[in-house]
């Protein structure tokens, strides 16, 4: 019975997704949600006693499929992968596992996003479960960087804190740009701008890339 319930309410959850995300969470109407979920409009009731309701189990589905991915398996993962390549690779590689990640998980992730702005109690389940548990390692691996000389000087915090929002401009420009939308290389051109950008600047003078090796070598020694 337990196992009916869940299967239901994820229906119901994933029809909501949906909606939503065609119409937005004030316009969409559970009306529409039940037919999409092949469900009489009371039976939603049964699991959720609001729409609000429906919209913070869905931020919750998101934090519980994306959080973890994020805070711990996927970014950890990728940290650990890059902490032995050059800086260039390194933030490279970091852009396109955020917006792999991002892209597979769009349509949860834009209502959560839209949706805290206007709901406190659902930001705050956002930023403690997702958010600052990744800026916390991620602010650790640039600290490391910068103190085993890969990267120079500078406000680790800021850079962070812009990190959502640069991935998710990378997807609205390729987007907006026709390139194809293909997580396993329709981004690279968009990624690749960003990347020089960032590591190189807007200084009409480049300086001399040092050999990728020797920045391996302090990165690893900085480690120990």
């Amino acid at each position: 019975m337990e196992k009916e319930i869940n299967s239901k309410e994820s229906i119901i959850l994933e029809a909501a997704v949906k909606v939503i995300n065609e119409k937005g969470f004030h316009a969409a109407t559970t009306k529409e949600i039940a037919r999409e979920a092949g469900v009489a409009e009371g039976t939603i009731f049964n699991y959720f006693p609001t729409k609000k309701d429906i919209l913070r189990q869905i931020i919750i589905k998101a934090v519980a499929q994306i959080g973890p991915k994020i805070a711990m398996d996927s970014l950890d993962s990728t940290l650990g992968k890059i902490k032995t390549m050059d800086g260039e690779t390194a933030l490279r590689n970091f852009f396109k596992d955020r917006v792999k990640l991002f892209v597979e998980n769009m349509n949860l992730l834009k209502i959560g996003l839209i949706e805290s702005e206007h709901d406190p109690d659902l930001k705050n389940i956002l930023w403690t479960d997702m958010w600052s548990p990744s800026a916390s390692m991620m602010r650790q691996y640039l600290n490391d960087a910068i103190a085993a000389g890969i990267f120079r000087q500078f406000d680790v915090s800021l850079l962070t804190d812009c990190t959502l929002n640069l991935t998710l401009s990378l997807i609205n420009i390729n987007n907006r740009r026709g390139y194809p939308n293909d997580v396993d290389g329709g981004y690279d051109e968009v990624i690749d701008g960003l990347v020089d950008i960032l590591f190189y600047g807007i200084a009409n003078k480049r300086p001399e890339r040092n050999p990728s090796a020797i920045r391996e070598i302090e990165f690893i020694k900085g480690r120990r």
